[in-house]
């Protein structure tokens, strides 16, 4: 009885972990849905150079150096397109966070 009693709560905590990191991955996904949505609206209040310059950096992880090269830029204005954008976007996520 003890190891039929250990066994059901062995596997009770199994299936409450798995439902556990089931609605972990799904509020991840969810979660980088909105931020992709919301990536998307910001593209269009930068220029273009903004956020080329920005997303070659962050998502691609170019150097800063190749990057201001590429885009006849100079490595400072990419740091500040890079920060520019970044800080925008963190404004919307929070904002976001401070509505759950």
């Amino acid at each position: 009885m003890a190891l039929e009693s250990r066994r059901d709560a062995t596997a009770q905590s199994d299936q409450e972990q798995s439902s556990e990191l089931h609605s972990e991955a799904q509020d991840n996904r969810e979660r980088q849905a909105v931020v992709r949505r919301i990536m998307s609206i910001l593209r269009a209040s930068f220029e273009r150079k903004t956020w080329q310059a920005f997303w070659r950096v962050v998502v691609d992880g170019c150097s800063p150096d190749d990057v201001a090269t590429g885009l006849s830029m100079s490595r400072w204005s990419v740091y500040k397109a890079r920060a520019r954008v970044l800080q925008r976007l963190r404004e919307e996520v929070s904002g976001l966070e401070e509505l759950e």
